[in-house]
């Protein structure tokens, strides 16, 4: 199972091996027949899962960028990607008992929770500073487009409901084959009893009949819906990206911020004498400082926005006395400086920060008992999170903010559309990663939130991946890694809204419900048949 969960992770590497996310859930529902062995092998599969998935963390090393040695950056990335792995792994894994639990017999009844339950714990990746939705089974279809477009009715959690759903249809019908799909939990039959001796052909044929029809369904869905995009209606303007490639080891060293400044400046100018875009957008802290307490470095950025004619929106940090005046919030920002030479005075702050990286969790815990993740924070003091999508007014339109973490949660990128967001710009910094699959997989959500919200999403990354992203998930231009440049494109400003703009992820709700119904069933069948 192991191994088997290692292959399902071969999408997030290489995408181009898209259809297996369609049938990867099956091994891991064809375990739950064993009844003592059920949950071992859902840790085993998850295992070999997600430790495929966040083998990327190596990429950190060195760590000298936090002031770690070389031993100290080998000890801390192992306790990252083994972490990581035993955060998610043993909870996931929860899936294959609940549902062996679950089992009626009834194969639509039995594929449906298991659909159900897939997307309960993705959703439930999202909560607490524990939850990473980062390897979200509908991220293997990114470079899919068809797969994806059923995203902006429901969510990418309905994109990976239909796979879950496939997966265990396509392991009930090898069980039907194989005649030996056993009897459901507490109907009086001993726990590993055939329901048949003979394979039941016709009922396996009917599963993979469904499950070849839900994924046509989304895919005939996906095809319309790419054929039938049209926004040549609404009001365009040229946006540019840039990409200062410039590494983690130099980006945060004493000093940089000037060097920095000239890099970025340099390469807008380039741009806009090009392309002349109206929109410019600097990666995550690009200026590594508090930027309004800087007085002559926001004098060289306004008087850079006045000579392009554009809106600059500069990563950078933002310190605010706090309403009690007893103290200095931090927060990573996108602030906005203006043609006139005007600087926006409602930046958009970072509403997911990222833990361990930029606030630390439970401080008294790992200061206690893991103080080598307690010093990966690359800043004196904790940073303060937004509490609002915080649209950047532009007389072009608004634009909805994102900056690099938040852009794994599709809640925050549907929070700005509600709010009246024309357009999406994120923000991010993954340099830390260099050339490695995490910085694909990260633009693969950019493209989920694309299609999710119905929205162009400008992205702009430190190293690369940089790209504009059209609504319908197609990457209409793209910076890869670690290289130095621009990319323009001219995009829409957006006011039509998707379902999933409206509904988000409530319908997560009718899952649990559906779960909790079939729990009860359960319950008085057994307390009936005893």
């Amino acid at each position: 199972m192991f191994v088997l969960g290692a292959i399902a992770a071969f999408p997030y590497l290489f995408p181009q091996l898209w259809p297996l996310g369609w049938v990867s859930a099956a091994p891991l529902f064809w375990a739950a027949s064993e009844k003592k062995a059920a949950y071992r092998h859902g840790l085993a599969y998850f295992s070999g899962y997600y430790g495929l998935i966040y083998h990327w963390f190596i990429y950190l090393y060195p760590m000298d960028f936090a002031g770690f040695d070389r031993l100290q950056s080998i000890l801390v990335i192992a306790v990252c990607w083994i972490g990581m792995t035993i955060l998610q792994g043993p909870f996931f894994a929860l899936v294959v008992p609940i549902y062996r639990r679950l089992r009626t017999g009834c194969d639509w009844a039995d594929a449906l929770s298991a659909a159900s339950l897939w997307v309960i714990f993705e959703w439930l990746q999202t909560q607490t500073w524990m939850g990473v939705p980062w390897a979200r089974l509908a991220v293997t279809q990114y470079k899919f487009l068809p797969a994806l477009q059923s995203s902006s009715l429901l969510g990418s959690l309905f994109v990976s409901f239909q796979m879950a759903l496939t997966g265990s249809l396509a392991a009930i019908a090898l069980h039907r084959l194989n005649g030996d799909v056993p009897q459901p939990v507490g109907n009086g039959s001993k726990a590993n009893e055939p329901l048949v001796k003979t394979p039941e052909k016709r009922k396996a044929a009917l599963c993979a009949l469904l499950a070849t029809t839900v994924f046509s369904a989304n895919l005939a869905y996906g095809g319309a819906a790419l054929a039938m995009y049209d926004d040549s209606g609404a009001k365009s303007v040229v946006a540019a990206v840039i990409q200062g490639n410039i590494p983690s080891g130099e980006k945060w060293k004493d000093g940089s911020v000037y060097k920095t400044l000239e890099i970025y400046s340099e390469l807008t100018l380039e741009a806009c004498e090009k392309y002349s875009p109206e929109i410019v957008l600097w990666p995550e802290t690009a200026i590594n400082v508090s930027l309004r307490g800087m007085g002559g470095l926001c004098e060289e950025i306004s008087n850079l926005a006045k000579s392009t004619d554009a809106v600059i929106l500069v990563g950078a940090f933002d310190d605010v006395v706090s309403e009690s005046a007893d103290e200095i919030l931090s927060y990573n920002a996108i602030l906005a400086f203006y043609p006139d030479g005007t600087i926006g005075d409602k930046p958009y702050y970072k509403r997911h920060l990222v833990p361990f990286g930029e606030y630390l969790p439970m401080p008294w815990f790992f200061k206690t008992f893991l103080p080598m993740l307690a010093d990966m924070n690359l800043f004196q003091n904790d940073l303060t999170p937004g509490d609002a999508p915080n649209l950047i007014e532009t007389k072009y339109g608004k634009l909805g903010g994102l900056v690099c973490f938040d852009s794994i949660y599709g809640e925050l990128a549907r929070e700005s559309v509600k709010d009246g967001a024309n357009l999406i710009v994120l923000s991010t910094n993954d340099s830390w990663y260099r050339d490695s699959a995490a910085v694909y997989q990260h633009n693969g959500h950019a493209v989920l939130r694309a299609i999710e919200t119905g929205r162009y999403v400008v992205r702009a990354a430190n190293t690369g991946v940089s790209s504009i992203i059209s609504p319908t998930g197609e990457v209409l231009v793209e910076l890869g890694p670690l290289i130095k440049g621009v990319a323009v494109h001219e995009v829409k400003m957006l006011e039509s809204r998707t379902p999933y703009s409206f509904v988000g992820d409530g319908w997560i709700c009718a899952c649990a419900f559906f779960i909790a119904g079939l729990a009860i069933a359960k319950k008085f069948k057994k307390a009936k048949t005893q």
